[in-house]
């Protein structure tokens, strides 16, 4: 990942994966997956908040769905 011109690499888990050979409505093959991370924002060059006792950490969570094309 990369922000403010800093790159690190970030592990993601994968915490659920499911294709669907025939979705019943779109008639194609359809895929999904929950994905999540936690990076240190400091490692990134953003310290805002730190002095107040913020957490450094962010928790990343993604969600993607994907439709095969014809």
């Amino acid at each position: 990942m990369t922000m403010r011109g800093v790159t690190r690499p970030v592990a993601l888990r994968i915490d659920s994966f499911k294709c669907i050979a025939h979705h019943p409505l779109l008639k194609r093959e359809v895929s999904g997956a929950d994905a999540s991370g936690t990076l240190n924002r400091a490692d990134f060059g953003i310290t805002v908040g730190e002095q107040y006792g913020f957490k450094m950490d962010v928790v990343l969570r993604i969600q993607v769905e994907a439709i095969r094309a014809h």
